[in-house]
């Protein structure tokens, strides 16, 4: 008797012809996971590379333009610092250029006024000559003159503070306790005329010192020297706002 002939299930072939066509898509399948980790690898290897080559860059560009900047601002501020000098050697060369011009002018009318004299006895002229020097202002009431005995060592006229005449130098001392006087005399022995700086103290003013400076000058006729003086703090204060005004309108690149 005939055994009945067994037809195959169809899901069955279905599952053996997958697992064939598995099997032989096995390798590409594996060649395609192995393209595709090593491309992945190779994309974030190449992204981690410029990432960090781009924070070197940047880096680097920082590094520069802070090098470049500060330079920059050093060159500014050396060419701000010449300027501050340039404006205050100025400032001095024509405070003593004036100092000199008005001790030339209290020296000419002293010389005129004795050339003219008459009747008049050489005291009558010295006073004359002191009293017309006395009212004597300028640079806004900054500037005055004094007068001095090399003879007497005594101070003749003080046009700013008359506590100082006829008094001799152990009244007009400077903040060190120098007698001023006798510097002054000793500068007009040596050189006839010159400037001389010094830090007067006034006994209305315990404490305090005020910087003079002064140019003075022989006046052989009457046995004088005769000085014109500036208080150098107010010079001081009017050149630091005149230099601020300056600064204030430099700039530099967008600032």
């Amino acid at each position: 008797m005939n055994k009945p002939v067994e037809i195959p299930d169809k899901y069955e072939a279905d599952k053996n012809r997958y697992w064939k066509v598995s099997l032989s898509a096995a390798p590409f399948v594996a060649s395609l996971l192995v393209i595709c980790s090593l491309a992945l690898f190779i994309g974030i290897f190449w992204t981690v590379n410029e990432y960090q080559a781009y924070r070197a860059s940047i880096e680097n560009i920082k590094k520069n333009y802070n090098v470049q900047y500060k330079a920059r601002v050093r060159e500014r501020l050396d060419k701000v610092v010449d300027f501050i000098d340039y404006e205050r050697m100025k400032s001095v060369f024509m405070l003593e250029n004036d100092l000199r011009e008005k001790v030339q002018s209290a020296y000419s009318m002293a010389s005129h006024m004795n050339s003219l004299r008459e009747e008049e006895s050489v005291e009558e002229i010295k006073t004359a000559v002191i009293e017309l020097l006395r009212p004597v202002r300028w640079s806004n009431g900054r500037g005055f003159y004094f007068v001095g005995s090399l003879e007497e060592g005594r101070t003749l006229l003080f046009s700013d503070d008359p506590f100082f005449e006829k008094k001799n130098g152990v009244q007009l001392t400077d903040k060190q306790g120098i007698n001023v006087t006798n510097e002054m005399i000793n500068l007009i022995k040596e050189n006839d005329a010159g400037l001389f700086a010094y830090d007067l103290v006034k006994p209305a003013f315990p404490g305090k010192s005020f910087p003079l400076v002064s140019f003075v000058k022989h006046y052989q006729p009457f046995g004088w020297y005769i000085g014109a003086a500036m208080y150098s703090e107010d010079l001081e204060n009017s050149l630091k706002s005149s230099v601020l005004e300056r600064v204030q309108q430099m700039s530099f690149g967008k600032n």
